[in-house]
């Protein structure tokens, strides 16, 4: 295998937990990626307060009913806010993440590969919660960099998540903060994953003249 990745010069930031949960999600906001899921859980969740920023938007008519049903189930929740960004360039994305202090990625998608975005927030030292979809389980590690739910989970399953996460120490949130960082450093960083591909491309190429 011969695996991809992304490049982040940038160093992992430390973070020490606050009364407030900032959630981090990527994606374009159509149905494959459940974004309306997210919310949902979201809107469950009453005894802390959360900070949910979305990067992503799409087809225009998923994201304006995206955003008005938000403000249907949020309307009176002053523990959540809402942060819609819509579609940001790569450098957009990681200024975001250094800028600000995120606890959690979160994807519901029902479908995957080995998703960039879940590389990007690695990068800074972000543990995910995903849906058990795709190559995701090679990339999340379940209770170390991680959490993975059902491939289908209801909005309780991923509410009753977010809560066991806000409930952890600051130890183990430390934990899972640094298992992310170097589940990328150790598999999805570019930088190094592009030379060793270049290696064995160029030592197969040798072989085979040598053969001849």
């Amino acid at each position: 295998v011969s695996r991809l990745g992304i490049a982040n010069p940038l160093p992992p930031k430390e973070y020490l937990t606050t009364d407030t949960l900032k959630i981090i999600s990527v994606s374009y906001i159509y149905p494959l990626k459940r974004v309306d899921l997210i919310l949902e859980a979201i809107a469950q969740i009453d005894n802390f307060k959360i900070e949910w920023h979305h990067i992503g938007a799409y087809y225009e008519n998923h994201t304006q009913k995206l955003k008005e049903k938000a403000a249907e189930l949020l309307h009176n929740k002053s523990n959540v806010t809402v942060e819609w960004l819509g579609n940001c360039s790569i450098p957009q994305v990681y200024a975001h993440y250094q800028g600000n202090h995120f606890d959690l990625f979160i994807s519901a998608s029902s479908s995957e590969g080995i998703p960039v975005s879940m590389m990007e927030c690695m990068s800074f030292g972000i543990p995910v919660l995903s849906t058990d979809v795709g190559g995701v389980k090679e990339i999340v590690d379940h209770d170390i960099n991680g959490i993975i739910v059902d491939a289908n989970p209801t909005a309780q399953d991923i509410a009753n998540e977010i809560k066991a996460y806000f409930a952890l120490s600051q130890e183990q949130k430390t934990s899972m903060r640094h298992s992310a960082y170097y589940k990328w450093r150790n598999f999805y960083n570019a930088e190094t994953n592009f030379q060793k591909f270049l290696d064995i491309a160029l030592n197969e190429k040798e072989h085979k003249a040598k053969e001849i």
